[in-house]
């Protein structure tokens, strides 16, 4: 009787754990990777203004929920008292349902490049 319980706690341990993290999104997801020496005190993207805080260097901000995403947005960062700014030369449309990365980096001419990732 004990084994009996031991494998049906364990099968269903199992079973609830082996979900993708994208199995049960709703909506579109962004994050922020950080690519840059320098931290990023606040990373403003798109028309829906989702804002990413304290995006330390080599690191990724948390997903956030948005109604429509694009592989190239317009992408604001605020760093070391400097603005930096990614304009799209045309928007493409809408993302599916899914999670996005968008990478930033600083180039040493002080432009700010995005790399789009699907995760």
């Amino acid at each position: 009787m004990k084994k009996l319980l031991l494998f049906l706690i364990v099968l269903s341990t199992i079973s609830t754990s082996c979900n993708d993290r994208d199995d049960n999104l709703e909506s579109v997801n962004i994050r922020v990777e950080n690519v840059s020496a320098i931290n990023f005190n606040t990373v403003t993207v798109g028309d829906e203004a989702l804002l990413f805080e304290n995006v330390a260097a080599d690191s990724y901000s948390d997903y956030q929920e948005a109604v429509t995403g694009f592989m190239e947005d317009i992408i604001t960062v605020e760093a070391d008292s400097t603005s930096y700014t990614y304009k799209p030369e045309i928007r493409t449309d809408s993302l599916p349902i899914g999670l996005y990365t968008y990478k930033l980096s600083i180039t040493e001419e002080g432009a700010l490049e995005m790399e789009f990732i699907i995760d």
